[in-house]
């Protein structure tokens, strides 16, 4: 009864707050993510720790403005801070933002005294690039060299963009000015006068006032200890994952990045409003944001995520934006677009195919078909759906009858788990995907995909890198454990094993983002740290650790269960037309054949010496000088004509001009041609036509008695059946004596010949008048 009060308590008191993020929930939100992470139950002191350390990292990982003395102080007052916050007191975390606010205040006056005299270059003078090199300040003194050296550094790097010394210094003081105003913002406590007057100025400024950031901040530093991906999102952060999953927004229908202060246009989207008004350009600067005519707010320094929250907004209301344009002259453009914001659906991350006609040995032409799928999506049975387009796309390409597939995965993050799951299974009948772990007594859950239907049965590559993550790798490594496709590009994938579930708070407190199990493709391999190994490896410039699961903070470690993958009886389509598995001879001669082409390429060698330069760049360089970084202008303009030369191009030919790309079609035609002569497989699976039937438990009883395998495969409204006896033929006899069965027919089975049964079957109750029982088996089949 005690623990049913409690939870009741507990339950009450989390639901019964306002819908602002507050000290009063810290403390549950907490609790709620140890409810269901796979590592941490409960509050450890090891986390505790972390948690601190991890928010101060997040706050000051550049070490500019915590003085030594901060840290240490603390450290030591916020001993009670977890005991408190169970408790509903703040103290701590006030008492951190009071620590903060003082000192990025004092480091924003030394920059505004430093920069105000003129500013000029101290070539001699070295930043530290390397975090864990960096040393906290111990004073003030040193606080300011630091922040010198700071400022130094980053005027640099814009310099190198904007070639204006002048416009350099302001856009690094700007954006030095803007972070104290949103730290200034973030105070978390406020009496009614200011909340009233937080409100009053927040209509038309980002910094005016917001609260609830500071406790934001923190859940987000706790989230992160936990593992690498388990994390708090505040309403913005869940907007965005809603968008990402579902492929639809309301907004203007623009790709906006940030660079150095400014907001820019990176791509339009096909069909979005902005692409329809023609007034805006790639490259444009979006200067001011008014939700009404001379009512601007100066978006300049300011978050891409804040500022995308208020050029989005309800279909149908208007938004105007200050644009900033480049001329030829050198001199820019100042107008003004009024948009009427439309629902934008974004296409060009729905997965999508083109078909290449490749050459091969003495002339011959090989017509190879590339599915690019950005991303898993998907949205329930009526929203979005990757399986149900990448399954259309994949009618189409059988009607052109390609003679190879490429299954393109790079740069994929992830996404859906049941995507993947119904994605994999498109390429084999029926068989197990991929199982989850879960944190309670060590139990597993196993996905399979039961649809029986293989809507592709050709020779198929797989193209991963480094950045192809979770649900790729689900899908790379179960087709590879298959033996279904050769996984080629990257040496590894990203590496990320773990699975995620996001629970919404009420009241509009964000959600959680929890790791709540390992997943395992069918060899039993969990992909966590090391990830899919390539067949088949290419060079790449992100073929570097620190784009890796191992490179990120408190990863969880590898692990391996016993192997789970489904026989040749059950993944292998039905009918005569099949496929051959892909074993190691074939993947010989096709690293072979690739590692010539990749020898000969100008791309790859490129390739090639960049990574060794970034690697070495890597090993070497922990500091450098505001004179080595000066140095790369020359190198910068190069590249600016280079990027000015590629946006000409459409982004279909950029994509299709990638080397990784064109060689994994080079793959595909050598393994159409390897596989060209092969016999595929054949197995037994007779189809009689549509009837649903029943079967006598005495029948039933005799099959399993006699080791028959009988196997039951169900699709819509047919049921298709078959009976494998491969012993001797003897009780075959017995069978067809006692008029279970009409007739017998031999099929080949793995090259043996293997008495099959029910051409046509017909059964009829029983003369003892005995309860007929109905086989019900789901989509996908099974045995009994």
């Amino acid at each position: 009864m005690k623990k049913l009060t409690i939870f009741i308590f507990l339950f009450f008191s989390f639901y019964s707050q306002s819908n602002e993020l507050s000290c009063n929930q810290v403390y549950y939100i907490q609790i709620r993510f140890l409810k269901n992470h796979i590592l941490y139950n409960q509050m450890t002191n090891a986390l505790k720790t972390r948690t601190l350390n991890q928010f101060i990292k997040n706050l000051d990982s550049e070490k500019v403005y915590f003085l030594k003395s901060d840290i240490e102080n603390i450290r030591r007052k916020n001993k009670r801070l977890f005991r408190d916050l169970k408790n509903r007191k703040c103290n701590g975390l006030y008492s951190i933002y009071n620590i903060y606010s003082r000192r990025v205040k004092e480091r924003t006056a030394f920059a505004k005294e430093y920069l105000s005299h003129g500013f000029s270059f101290d070539k001699k003078l070295t930043y530290t690039t390397d975090e864990d090199l960096k040393q906290r300040p111990k004073d003030a003194k040193s606080a300011n060299l630091r922040m010198k050296s700071y400022i130094q550094y980053h005027v640099a790097n814009v310099f190198l963009f904007e070639k204006d010394l002048k416009k350099s210094v302001e856009q690094v003081s700007y954006i030095l000015n803007n972070l104290n105003k949103q730290v200034q913002s973030w105070k978390p406590q406020l009496n009614r006068k200011e909340r009233r007057e937080c409100k009053r100025k927040s209509k038309n400024s980002f910094t005016a006032c917001k609260p609830t950031k500071w406790f934001s901040n923190y859940l987000s530093a706790y989230s992160q200890t936990l593992d690498s991906h388990s994390s708090y999102m505040d309403n913005e952060d869940l907007e965005e994952f809603n968008i990402s999953m579902n492929l639809k927004l309301e907004g203007i229908g623009a790709s906006l990045s940030s660079r150095f202060g400014y907001t820019i246009v990176e791509k339009l989207i096909p069909g979005g409003v902005a692409a329809r008004s023609k007034q805006i350009q790639v490259k444009d600067k979006i200067l001011k944001v008014g939700q009404k005519p001379n009512q601007w707010v100066n978006i300049f320094g300011e978050r891409i995520e804040d500022v995308v929250s208020i050029i989005r907004g309800p279909k149908g209301t208007p938004v105007y934006l200050q644009i900033s344009r480049a001329q030829k002259k050198g001199k820019n453009k100042i107008f003004v677009v009024r948009l009427i914001r439309d629902r934008v659906d974004l296409i060009e991350e729905e997965a999508s195919i083109s078909y290449h006609n490749i050459k091969g040995k003495a002339g011959a032409g090989y017509k190879i078909g590339l599915i690019k799928v950005p991303s898993f999506y998907g949205s329930g049975v009526f929203g979005k759906s990757v399986s149900r387009d990448v399954k259309r796309l994949l009618f189409s390409a059988n009607r052109q009858n390609i003679q190879a597939l490429v299954l393109d995965l790079s740069y994929n993050r992830g996404g859906s788990l049941d995507e993947a799951v119904e994605l994999s299974g498109l390429f084999f009948s029926v068989g197990n995907v991929v199982k989850q772990s879960e944190r309670k007594n060590n139990k597993t859950y196993t996905f399979k995909d039961r649809d029986e239907r293989v809507f592709y049965t050709g020779p198929l590559v797989v193209l991963v890198n480094r950045l192809s993550a979770s649900a790729s790798e689900i899908v790379a490594g179960t087709l590879q454990d298959y033996q279904r496709a050769v996984v080629v590009g990257g040496d590894h994938t990203f590496g990320k094993g773990s699975v995620q579930s996001v629970e919404v708070l009420p009241n509009k407190l964000g959600a959680l983002k929890t790791t709540v199990g390992l997943y395992f493709i069918p060899s039993g391999r969990s992909t966590q740290k090391e990830g899919v190994i390539s067949d088949i490896a290419f060079p790449s410039v992100f073929n570097i650790e620190k784009i890796n699961e191992k490179s990120l903070d408190y990863v969880l470690p590898s692990k391996k269960i016993k192997s789970f993958k489904s026989s040749p009886m059950e993944i292998f389509a039905r009918g005569k037309k099949n496929w051959k598995p892909i074993d190691k001879t074939i993947i010989k001669k096709l690293k072979e054949q690739s590692q010539k082409r990749i020898a000969k390429s100008e791309d790859f060698i490129k390739i090639k010496k960049s990574l060794a330069e970034i690697q070495q760049k890597e090993k070497n360089q922990k500091k450098v000088s505001i004179a080595e970084v000066l140095e790369g202008k020359n190198k910068r303009e190069e590249e600016e004509k280079a990027e000015e030369k590629s946006e000409m191009e459409e982004d279909k030919k950029k994509y299709f001009s990638r080397p990784d790309v064109q060689e994994a079609l080079n793959v595909a035609k050598d393994l159409a041609f390897v596989q060209k002569k092969e016999k595929p497989k054949s197995f037994a699976f007779f189809r009689p036509s549509r009837f649903k039937f029943a079967v006598s438990p005495l029948l039933v009883a005799f099959f399993q008695k006699r080791s028959f395998y009988f196997s039951v495969l169900s699709q819509f409204d047919r049921i298709d059946t078959a009976f494998f006896y491969p012993l001797e033929t003897k009780v075959c006899r017995q069978a067809q004596k006692r008029k279970f069965l009409n007739t017998s027919v031999l099929f080949e089975v793995s090259g043996q010949l293997v008495p099959s049964f029910l051409q046509q079957m017909e059964l009829q109750q029983s003369k003892f008048s005995q309860k007929l029982a109905l086989v019900e088996m789901e989509a996908g089949g099974g045995n009994f």
